[in-house]
């Protein structure tokens, strides 16, 4: 495994630990039941996420003043958010 792949799963990994207890926490509130549907919905918002944070698509967002990447990841996550849902 190359240090790239490497640093892809921690990534991942980090987003992971995050977007499924947050989705299940909301799945919980939401039907008072915890169930897969939100474990995959979970995993499927971090995918994206962790995607973006890996790519050539952040190394551009770098390059740009801090407010303008921060609009540009911020529509950039949102639309993701819609698609998952």
């Amino acid at each position: 495994m190359t240090a790239n792949t490497a640093r892809w799963f921690r990534t991942a990994i980090m987003i992971m630990m995050v977007c499924i207890p947050v989705s299940l926490s909301y799945e919980f509130i939401d039907t008072g039941i915890i169930s897969v549907i939100g474990l995959v919905i979970g995993i499927a918002l971090a995918m994206p996420l962790a995607l973006l944070e890996e790519s050539k698509f952040d190394e551009r967002m770098r390059r740009l003043p801090f407010l303008v990447a921060v609009f540009a990841k911020s529509l950039t996550y949102v639309g993701s958010l819609v698609v998952a849902f």
